[in-house]
């Protein structure tokens, strides 16, 4: 595994750009929210989400964190973090090879933590100005740890289909929603977020965002799907 992320960061490295006074290609943007509350109850959460792009002729690198936390009375209810990289190296103008890495840890359902990698092939289905969509197929190994006394522990091989819309709606506005759906033996997990943006000023903006997760295999006693919805400010560059 580590050698893996080694080699997809050097090659990453590698077919970047490198100009005096130009950033390389790079963008991203970060997001962050956070409530607070007291009184009878004391609840406070955050959630926030960082990306980071690259873009080359035949390659196009990112990098992305997200996590989100939520504490009442000292009691933490809500623990979720998902990192990754994904690699897209284009063959044509509409289709492209991808290699994806990804880690994550989800403590209210049971999961102590979660890596993934994928190889498999990706179609822009839609490619004009102000809007987006593409769609991906393939496949990979998936390594679960429970969060249970014993740590039981899970290896399997697994489909992965993912989609990505991107749609400028107005001048200021966007909206962007990806669909991934991992599907092994012994679970079958689906994520779908959704995002509002609307620019404040210059490079900063406002954010409403509904996701949705779920796990077909779940402890005993846990829901198999979690929805929840935020409101960010966020900055890009």
């Amino acid at each position: 595994m580590r050698n893996i992320i080694a080699a997809l960061v050097i090659l990453l490295l590698l077919s970047a750009p490198v100009q005096a006074g130009d950033a390389a290609g790079w963008s991203g943007r970060i997001t962050l929210g956070i409530t607070d509350s007291s009184g009878n109850s004391d609840t406070s959460s955050a959630n926030g989400d960082l990306q980071l792009e690259l873009a080359t002729e035949s390659w196009k690198h990112a990098l992305r964190a997200r996590g989100r936390r939520v504490e009442s009375d000292d009691v933490v209810t809500v623990e979720r973090y998902r990192a990754g990289m994904q690699s897209d190296y284009n063959f044509t103008e509409y289709n492209y090879f991808f290699v994806t890495l990804d880690y994550e840890q989800d403590r209210p359902a049971g999961l102590r933590w979660r890596t993934s990698e994928t190889v498999g092939y990706g179609r822009r289905l839609l490619k004009r100005e102000g809007l987006s969509l593409d769609a991906e197929i393939g496949a990979g190994l998936r390594q679960t740890r429970a969060q249970d006394e014993e740590r039981t522990r899970e290896s399997d091989t697994i489909g992965r289909l993912a989609s990505q819309l991107d749609w400028e709606m107005a001048e200021g506005r966007r909206f962007l929603q990806e669909v991934l759906v991992e599907d092994g033996k012994n679970n079958t997990y689906l994520e779908s977020n959704s995002e509002l943006r609307t620019n404040v000023v210059g490079n900063l903006y406002s954010q409403v965002s509904y996701t949705v997760k779920r796990n077909s295999d779940v402890p005993a006693d846990t829901k198999k799907t979690d929805r929840y919805f935020a409101l960010s400010l966020g900055y890009s560059f």
